[in-house]
């Protein structure tokens, strides 16, 4: 269950959200009071279902509660299951309205404090449409990039193999060697199935002939109570029917059907994986670079301590990033270089060091990858091209060591 102060805070959220947005309006009742009769549920598109309730003129239909359910985060929402979640959550929504009703009649949305979270409601919101609805519309990796993470994890997507057995189970040796012999008579009465509706102790497998399915080294068995034991026990026998054996307390006559052995899976077979993999990667470079391009169209000035580089050229923030030994102080000052002075001629080696500190301090060769490949697009005439493929040639190789000085950079790149 949410506390109550937790379902107050998203109450006083919706009011102010809906205050932002310009949905509420007031209405004078004649003795003072202020009610708003709609706004405050819905998402703007006509609304013909049945009204199921009116608070102070405001209406509420079965449509509101299908979007107010919708609305909330999954914790809150499991409270409203069940016989009559309908009617408890059409409760629940009545407070929200009195208390949205109340916060109005006070004028809250004038209170700096209210109003500054509707300036971040509505800027957050709005980003985050234009991100999703617009930006990562329709995106997802490129073949290529597809191909490439899977070359470089291919080794991850392996099948364990499986194999198809039956068995006839029996709790003494005596019986289990009846029914083995059972098996070997010939004749219709030696036939698997009716060895095993004769003989076999295992009531959960005898309904399936004695057939326990398909199962890996390590798989779980359901119709067996030691199932991996008795999975890696027979997972490497041959085909056909084998004497007894005594498997996790219980005796066993097993016959292996079919095996289906370890094989590599196809880049089409594990393509919906790598995309999962791969897309914050694929949504946060499109943001990043989105936003370049948009930060060369709009006009920015900034001013006093805000100025380029915060008053250092490209070539100091490079040293300076070069010199320090903290990881997020270097990634600061190149994106810093990067940011203030794109056009540079330093603002390639800041992505290529960029490049070498992920390799270095976390092995992340995808981030590396598209930090390299952003130098060759950016910059295809800088120095450091041939560095640049090389490495792009060499990532799955022994981490390269990260340049000591902008003079051994300049060398590397030769």
């Amino acid at each position: 269950m949410m506390g109550t102060g937790y379902v107050k805070r998203l109450v006083i959220l919706l009011v102010v959200v809906l205050a932002m947005a310009g949905l509420t309006s007031c209405q004078n009742t004649g003795n003072g009071d202020s009610i708003v009769p709609g706004g405050y549920y819905g998402n703007g598109m006509p609304d013909e279902s049945p009204v199921v309730c009116t608070v102070a003129g405001l209406e509420i239909t079965r449509h509101d509660l299908e979007i107010r359910l919708n609305e909330m985060p999954k914790s809150l929402r499991d409270n409203f299951t069940g016989e009559d979640w309908e009617r408890r959550l059409l409760e629940f929504m009545i407070s929200e309205v009195i208390l949205a009703q109340d916060a109005t009649a006070e004028g809250l949305q004038a209170d700096p404090r209210v109003a500054q979270q509707l300036v971040s409601q509505k800027r957050g919101t709005m980003r985050d449409a234009y991100t999703s609805l617009v930006l990562w519309r329709d995106l997802e990796p490129s073949p290529d990039e597809i191909q490439e993470y899977y070359e470089e994890t291919k080794r991850l997507y392996k099948t364990e193999g499986s194999v198809k057995a039956r068995h006839i189970q029996c709790d003494t040796r005596n019986q289990i060697q009846e029914a083995y012999d059972a098996l070997q008579a010939g004749g219709y009465d030696a036939l698997f199935a009716n060895v095993v509706g004769k003989y076999s102790r295992n009531a959960k497998s005898l309904v399936q002939s004695g057939e326990v399915g398909w199962f890996s080294r390590k798989g779980f068995i359901p119709f067996l109570t030691n199932g991996p034991e008795f999975a890696a026990h027979v997972f490497d026998w041959s085909m056909g029917v084998h004497a007894p054996e005594l498997i996790g307390g219980y005796w066993h006559i097993v016959e292996i059907l079919d095996r289906e052995p370890s094989r590599q899976l196809t880049v089409d077979e594990v393509r919906d994986r790598i995309v999962r993999s791969l897309m914050p990667g694929v949504q946060k470079r499109a943001s990043e670079l989105y936003i370049e391009r948009r930060r060369s169209e709009v006009e920015i000035e900034y001013v006093g301590d805000f100025r380029p580089g915060k008053g250092r050229t490209a070539e100091e923030l490079l040293r300076l990033a070069m010199m320090s030994g903290a990881f997020d102080r270097q990634m600061q000052l190149y994106d810093l270089l990067l940011l203030d002075y794109p056009n540079s001629e330093y603002a390639p080696f800041a992505l290529f060091m960029k490049a070498n500190l992920q390799i270095d301090t976390y092995g992340d060769t995808y981030t590396a990858r598209d930090l390299l490949k952003r130098i060759l697009h950016r910059y295809p005439e800088t120095e450091l091209r041939e560095q640049v493929e090389y490495m792009l040639e060499n990532l799955s190789n022994p981490s390269f060591s990260k340049p000591e000085s902008i003079e051994e950079l300049r060398e590397m790149s030769r």
